[in-house]
């Protein structure tokens, strides 16, 4: 059962990953449109290799988990589009973001708190990502150590989650890891692969919905979710000051090296809350 999760979850969004990246480097027209819808493809099969089947109508928070990951590689491929106006650009991305965002985390905290704490976490999320998903653009414009911040901010969001009692959400985190993790494999290989911003849409969607949803129907501390989310975006920031010029493990520190400390911080806040051996009921629902 492991090793089949393990392929399920793990190995095929991560060739769907190598697929993305490998379309947007050898397309020449609309190649890096289809990469982010690609990457939007890989994270909702890790959803499905989770064993969780795709709602229509959405019946479940959970549930939508998918259709952000599709919408939001839609979102990455219209940002990508060089003969769109930027101005239509921004605004359609914007209300994208805004509308995956919103569906998740409505129904999310609809069914578990307030209409006011819905509000201004939906708030919250929609400025959470867009800071978040714009820094990282523009650093994968730059420099490929982005991409791999990336996989392992997905792979840290799984640990704290899981810790936190959120397997589902924590699995589909994994998924989300390798997906981007086959980008970045490539991306090492071939650095001027990399530079594809629409790549990043869905991972940095997705991710926010995900925290919301761990913070709103778990128990994961939004210490943890803000910590998740300042580590995000500070890799985006260090991509953009073009660490990549620098060589070696210097530039590989300069570029991770604070988004690693915040995760970690994040996962210690989740370990806090949340002790091993320290008991409470794992939400089997996430």
């Amino acid at each position: 059962m492991q090793v089949k999760l393990l392929v399920l979850v793990g190995l095929i969004p991560a060739l769907l990953g190598a697929v993305a990246m490998l379309v947007g480097a050898k397309v020449r027209r609309g190649g890096a449109a289809i990469a982010g819808g690609l990457v939007g493809v890989a994270i909702a099969a890790a959803y499905v290799g989770d064993g969780n089947a795709i709602q229509l109508p959405v019946k479940s928070a959970f549930g939508w988990t998918p259709w952000v990951a599709l919408g939001a590689g839609i979102v990455g491929s219209i940002a990508s589009l060089k003969n769109v106006p930027a101005a239509v650009r921004i605004v359609l991305s914007l209300l994208a973001v805004l509308l995956v965002n919103r569906a998740g985390l409505t129904l999310a905290v609809r069914d578990a708190s307030s209409s006011f704490v819905a509000s201004l976490l939906v708030a919250g999320a929609g400025v959470v990502t867009l800071a978040m998903w714009n820094q990282l653009r523009m650093g994968a414009e730059k420099t490929p150590r982005v991409i791999v911040g990336v996989a392992l901010l997905a792979l840290a969001s799984a640990g704290a989650l899981v810790f936190s009692g959120t397997m589902k959400l924590g699995v589909v985190s994994l998924g989300m890891c390798g997906a981007v993790g086959g980008c970045a494999a490539l991306s090492m290989l071939r650095p001027r692969w990399a530079r594809a911003g629409s790549l990043l849409a869905a991972p940095s969607m997705v991710l926010a919905l995900l925290w919301g949803l761990g913070v709103t129907l778990s128990e994961l501390p939004i210490g943890s979710a803000l910590l998740l989310a300042a580590s995000g975006t500070s890799i985006g920031l260090a991509g953009v000051r073009k660490p990549g010029g620098v060589k070696g493990w210097r530039g590989w520190l300069l570029t991770l090296g604070p988004g690693a400390v915040l995760a970690a911080a994040a996962i210690g806040v989740a370990l806090a809350y949340h002790p091993p051996g320290g008991g409470g009921e794992a939400n089997p629902y996430g």
